[in-house]
C-alpha cells in the first residue's frame, strides 16, 4: 500500500505539471528545446556526464561489484568445495527436506529461524491477513458479476 501511495504521489505531482505546462507535448518540445532529450550518444569522451559508454561501463562495473565481489557471495564460494555439495547442503528441495519449491518460505520460517519464539506465528498472521485483506475485494467482485447475470437473466425469464 505504501509504494503505491509513493508512486501515485509521484504521478499526480507529474500529471499536475504537465497540465500547467499546456500538455504532455508541450512538455516534450520544451525539453527538446533545451537540449534535455538525449538518446543513444555514443561520444566517448569522460567528460560528458551521461553517454551511453559511460552508463555502460559503470553499469558493468557496479554488476561486478554486487554480484561477485561482495562478501557474502565470496562466503558461499569459500563456504564449499564444489556445486554438487553446494547443491545437496544448502538447497533444501534438492536434499529433500520440502517437496514442492513453493515450501521454500515456510521452511525458511520454521527450520531457520525457530530461534526466534513468535516469528512462526506472526508469518502465519500476515499470510492470513493478506489472503483476508483481498478476500472482500474478490467477494465485491464476484458478487457484482452475479448479480449483473441475475439482472440479465430477469430480462429474458
Amino acid at each position: 500500500m505504501q509504494t503505491l501511495l509513493m508512486f501515485l504521489g509521484v504521478l499526480v505531482v507529474v500529471i499536475i505539471c504537465c497540465v500547467d505546462l499546456g500538455g504532455l507535448g508541450n512538455v516534450w518540445r520544451i525539453a527538446n528545446e533545451g537540449n534535455r532529450i538525449e538518446f543513444f550518444n555514443l561520444d566517448s569522451s569522460p567528460f560528458v556526464r551521461h553517454t551511453f559508454w559511460s552508463t555502460f561501463v559503470l553499469g558493468f562495473y557496479m554488476m561486478v561489484g554486487d554480484i561477485g565481489l561482495n562478501q557474502a557471495v565470496y562466503q558461499r564460494f569459500a563456504s564449499v568445495s564444489s556445486l554438487r555439495i553446494a547443491k545437496s547442503t544448502c538447497d533444501p528441495l534438492t536434499s529433500g527436506k520440502i517437496t514442492k519449491p513453493d515450501q521454500i518460505l515456510p521452511f525458511l520460517v520454521t527450520d531457520k529461524l525457530s530461534h526466534l519464539t513468535g516469528l512462526a506465528g506472526v508469518f502465519v498472521s500476515a499470510v492470513y491477513g493478506g489472503v483476508l485483506r483481498s478476500l472482500p475485494f474478490l467477494l465485491g467482485i464476484f458478487g457484482l458479476s452475479s448479480k449483473s447475470v441475475d439482472l440479465c437473466m430477469a430480462d429474458f425469464c
